[in-house]
């Protein structure tokens, strides 16, 4: 008995044939095989729904981006014309806010430390916190360090005591036209204070 997947003798080998060419099979079986085979002209149904997909991505995409720069002008366009230019900001000159020259004639505004001897540093105030700074006076709490040069003042000791200091007396400043300074400062010692020295100390700023 002959197999039926041998060739017959003196034949070709037997070969099933496609539905498409079997004469007189219905044409939309045959658009069915076309489209299984991946030969439609469109490709399968899978690919262009994959086609479809992406470009309606892309659309939404691109609309996205696009809604998106537009709120982003809007927001800067909203908020340029509601700030109001610097010009409109209050503005404080020099003249309104004194100064303290330093022994090096440097201005300083609120110190936390300033050297009163300039000479030797044998007193000094730290530690300063200063409650005002007007164009009348500046007051601030602190200590003064002071070297109490016993047995000479290379030798002494640095003893400190809490003092309360006020500037006062500004004046314009010779050397900066346009520019106030304070002229005078007071040391106020509330409890302990160096030896000779009074309750209410008043000196002189350097100009």
């Amino acid at each position: 008995m002959t197999h039926p997947r041998q060739p017959l003798e003196g034949g070709a080998p037997l070969r099933r044939p496609a539905l498409r060419d079997i004469p007189g099979i219905r044409s939309d079986l045959r658009d069915w095989c076309e489209r299984r085979d991946g030969r439609s002209v469109g490709g399968t149904r899978s690919d262009q729904a994959r086609r479809a997909g992406a470009a309606m991505r892309g659309s939404v995409v691109g609309t996205t981006v696009t809604l998106a720069a537009g709120a982003l002008l809007t927001a800067a366009m909203t908020t340029a014309s509601a700030s109001p230019p610097d010009s409109a900001a209050p503005h404080r000159s020099r003249a309104d806010r004194p100064v303290l020259v330093d022994c090096l004639w440097q201005r300083t505004v609120r110190p936390i430390d300033f050297i009163l001897a300039c000479g030797d540093g044998n007193s000094r105030l730290a530690g300063l916190r200063w409650s005002e700074w007007s164009p009348g006076e500046a007051t601030a709490v602190g200590v003064n360090v002071v070297n109490d040069c016993e047995p000479y003042c290379a030798a002494g000791t640095f003893r400190t005591y809490p003092v309360t200091v006020r500037l006062d007396g500004a004046k314009p400043w010779k050397d900066h036209p346009g520019e106030r300074r304070y002229t005078r400062i007071s040391l106020t010692y509330p409890g302990d204070r160096p030896e000779g020295y009074r309750q209410v100390m008043t000196y002189p700023l350097w100009d």
